[in-house]
């Protein structure tokens, strides 16, 4: 059995896992000391778990709904980061090769947006 912590993440009812897998969050300020750890993209949130390498557990979760703008950073190949702004947060993750991740991502968001946009709709009527 690995060293690893057991992953605090669980599945809510009705949540769906689109993406899961190793990825670095990088705190606001700090573009040399990364937290590697493990994430978990679902369709409604995006959950990452620490692995305690940088002397810590850290573990948030980004509710879909909070999320403002999703896009990227840094210089291609070399130093490329997700970023997902929230009204009260810029979140910056490393991850190679990012394309993945960025895709899923917009999916995600766009399918809520979508599905809140049809529910607005119907309660008008």
């Amino acid at each position: 059995m690995s060293k690893r912590k057991m992953s605090r993440f669980r599945l809510k009812k009705g949540e769906i896992l689109v993406k899961q897998g190793g990825i670095d969050y990088a705190p606001a300020g700090t573009f040399a000391h990364s937290m590697m750890g493990y994430a978990y993209l679902t369709n409604e949130r995006l959950h990452f778990d620490s692995d305690g390498r940088s002397g810590y557990y850290l573990t948030f979760e980004i509710p879909i709904a909070d999320i403002i703008e999703i896009g990227k950073t840094g210089i291609p190949v070399l130093t490329r980061s997700i970023v997902i702004i929230t009204d009260e947060k810029r979140y910056r993750f490393n991850v190679f090769p990012i394309g993945g991740w960025l895709k899923k991502l917009h999916e995600v968001k766009r399918a809520y947006d979508e599905a809140r946009a049809a529910a607005r709709r119907e309660s008008i009527r």
